[in-house]
């Protein structure tokens, strides 16, 4: 499943319209999650996470 990237006033409603959910918490100056915003991306495309909600 692709990566939803939303805003606080959309998490609860991903949660609730998903049954499994990975939330990656991400901050624009943060190297970390900057270096892994691809990894993560290319991991929600694999055929095994395909019923996970990823939200970023």
């Amino acid at each position: 499943m692709a990566v939803i990237v939303a805003t606080d006033n959309d998490f609860n409603n991903v949660l609730n319209s998903n049954q499994n959910v990975v939330v990656k918490y991400y901050a624009d100056w943060c190297g970390s999650c900057r270096l892994f915003a691809p990894k993560f991306k290319r991991m929600s495309d694999e055929e095994v996470f395909a019923n996970v909600a990823s939200w970023m």
